[in-house]
């Protein structure tokens, strides 16, 4: 494989793995950069044990972002982290079915209980439809 061709491709993964990292709320730029900055000492040093072999080189090449992409693929995401911890993230577990719901949420989406109060919520907002609007 042409290094130019395998530098595309390691970035594309990267890029993937990233995204993948992103859709869990974690640290896309981190994830990159774990699938990225490892390939060149990687391959120095492979290099110098081989005795300069292009394709064990081109593989071990491929070591980091498979790597990361195992990684990625095994973080867990907020509502999971929720339900295992109590609260992660924007997330919390409701008290009555143990389900990870938004923590400013008033009901659960799954037992229809309601929560207690998170935070701050606004009470005197109304919805859009029930609002009057003076003309003059």
């Amino acid at each position: 494989m042409e290094p130019l061709i395998g530098l595309i491709v390691i970035i594309l993964w990267a890029s993937l793995n990233a995204l993948i990292a992103a859709k869990r709320h974690r640290s896309g730029w981190i994830m990159f950069a774990l699938s990225t900055v490892p390939v060149v000492p990687v391959v120095l040093l492979v290099s110098l044990g081989s005795g300069g072999n292009g394709v064990i080189m081109g593989w071990f090449a491929f070591a980091s972002p498979l790597v990361a992409f195992i990684t990625a693929l095994s973080l867990e995401n907020g509502r999971e982290a929720a339900a295992r911890k109590g609260a992660h993230g924007d997330y919390v577990r409701c008290p009555s079915c143990a389900e990870p719901v938004r923590k400013l949420a008033i009901k659960c989406r799954h037992c229809a209980s309601e929560l207690p109060a998170a935070g701050p919520r606004d009470e005197t907002r109304t919805s859009p439809a029930s609002e009057t609007f003076d003309l003059l």
